[in-house]
């Protein structure tokens, strides 16, 4: 039961309410009417009693797998910035050396921050998710399917964003175009995937093949050199990549195999980050598709405070992305 009817109940007003609870030594005949109320209604006591709790700490938990992820990086800063300018601390939780250790982080949390913003989704599982919320922890959850109806997930247009890529290739007269993706159980990767079949669909193209790898530099690179010969042998004039990082390592295992890009073959990534520094060869600078990191994370630290002061839920949002065209694909 929310504050506003325990006010009608008690024929208070919802201020009146706030002002008795928030208030400190002042324990008149209102106050004893007005916590005996929320007592007896115990689910909306124990909310609020956490909430002005924990609006205390004025400190947000960000839950990621590591701190060392590249694509991470810009939502690090821009939390962190973000955070600090709206009079928030910002506690980073490495899940990854936790479970590790066997440690429950919103235990360890559990009282020192004030909602969760979950970077990566497979950061969060879903009965953790189930957990904070009935607990009445605000949380958002930055990529990922949307699974608990009252929780905040930020995702960009995974599909809109892939079929832009495809656009791109189908344009300069690619007709054979290879996806070369990620594990099929990520949420986006299913999402990149349906962009990629679409495109297929829409321009008529007469190639349609999809290899999945493990999104590890040497796995990436070893898959370049094998399929060398066979992208001759079946005429693939292009490949678009679930990220830079397969892009990276494609192109890097092709030239090894004496596969020059973009003359011989054309590649298009997605999150416009630079991995040429794990390159063995000289790689063009690769056209990709750019998230807005910035802007998510801004939004995120936005909401979770919102959410925090003003009983503020479910914000979801899809964020647009946009393709920038630089050296990696050639008109055929």
């Amino acid at each position: 039961m929310e504050i506003h009817k325990i006010a009608e109940e008690l024929e208070l007003t919802k201020l009146k309410i706030t002002q008795i609870l928030k208030s400190s030594g002042v324990e008149d005949e209102a106050y004893h009417k007005a916590l005996k109320a929320m007592k007896e209604l115990d689910e909306a006591f124990k909310s609020y009693e956490v909430k002005h709790k924990r609006l205390k700490n004025r400190t947000i938990g960000v839950v990621m797998r590591d701190i060392t992820e590249v694509f991470f990086h810009p939502f690090i800063k821009t939390i962190e910035h973000q955070a600090d300018a709206l009079g928030y601390g910002v506690v980073f939780v490495r899940k990854h050396n936790l479970e590790k250790q066997k440690i429950n982080y919103i235990k360890l949390l559990d009282e020192k921050v004030d909602g969760f913003i979950f970077l990566g989704e497979d950061t969060s599982r879903l009965y953790e998710v189930e957990q904070l919320q009935k607990a009445k922890i605000p949380c958002v959850i930055i990529q990922g399917k949307k699974q608990i109806e009252g929780v905040t997930y930020l995702n960009v247009d995974n599909i809109d964003a892939s079929y832009a890529a495809m656009t791109h290739l189908a344009k300069q007269g690619h007709k054979r175009i290879i996806h070369i993706t990620g594990p099929m159980y990520l949420y986006e990767v299913i999402q990149r995937s349906k962009g990629y079949e679409k495109a297929v669909k829409d321009y008529n193209l007469d190639y349609h093949h999809k290899v999945h790898v493990e999104m590890e530099y040497e796995k990436v690179y070893d898959l370049g050199c094998e399929l060398s010969d066979s992208l001759k042998h079946q005429r693939i004039t292009a490949a678009y990549c679930y990220n830079n990082l397969i892009a990276t390592g494609l192109i890097d295992g092709l030239m090894d195999q004496g596969v020059v890009v973009p003359k011989d073959f054309s590649v298009v990534g997605f999150d416009d980050l630079s991995f040429r520094h794990l390159s063995r060869n000289w790689i063009p600078r690769l056209s990709s598709v750019k998230q807005p990191q910035e802007e998510m994370a801004s939004y995120a630290v936005d909401r979770i405070i919102d959410m925090i002061e003003n009983d503020l839920y479910d914000a979801s949002e899809t964020f647009k992305c946009q393709f920038v065209d630089r050296d990696s694909v050639r008109m055929i």
